[in-house]
């Protein structure tokens, strides 16, 4: 209950927009993405492979809270929806536009074509029964939808039922910036 109570005011707050964290603070990108790496492996008891390849070192000017949370929110549902032991792959890089994009791919239940206009909606279901026993509030991907929007980006998904799926944020090339200085053995 706890769970929703907390995505439901971070999904508001977004919705209107009251948010008054600045939008150009650099956020160190890959560093964020590793950061957010331990975090799911350690949160994850089923043990799925996490495979995490950056091979941009370009970062976002953003709010680093809000890009983790959307982008957690994706590695979490990757791991939510594979069989135990199913690899999940996370990929940060250039887009030919400029932009930047993350990646995250699973072998999982995958989606029908028909539901992918709605999963970004509030509550949207694909499986009741099958969601119920996997947690979640029914809210990452709407937070995740209104956290791209705020950053100027976009959600892309395909999917293939039985095969997994894969989404894609797309950040455009002027929300892209040189990664801020790390500090000393930070990794």
């Amino acid at each position: 209950m706890n769970n929703l109570v907390n995505d439901l005011l971070e999904l508001s707050r977004l919705e209107t927009e009251e948010s008054e964290a600045p939008l150009d603070s650099p956020v160190d990108m890959p560093a964020l993405i590793r950061r957010l790496g331990r975090d799911a492996v350690l949160a994850d008891a089923e043990a799925h492979p996490l495979d995490i390849d950056i091979e941009s070192e370009r970062s976002l000017h953003g709010v680093e809270n809000e890009l983790y949370s959307a982008l957690s929110n994706l590695v979490i549902n990757a791991f939510r929806y594979s069989e135990p032991g199913r690899p999940v792959s996370v990929r940060w890089h250039d887009a030919d536009d400029g932009g930047l994009v993350f990646e995250v791919q699973d072998q999982g239940v995958g989606i029908d074509r028909r539901h992918l206009p709605f999963i970004t909606q509030r509550f949207y279901r694909i499986d009741s029964s099958h969601s119920r026993a996997q947690g979640g509030t029914g809210l990452g991907l709407a937070i995740v939808k209104h956290v791209l929007k705020r950053h100027g980006a976009r959600l892309d998904v395909e999917s293939e039922p039985g095969s997994g799926s894969v989404f894609r944020c797309l950040f455009p090339a002027s929300r892209a910036c040189e990664a801020p200085q790390r500090r000393r053995g930070a990794m």
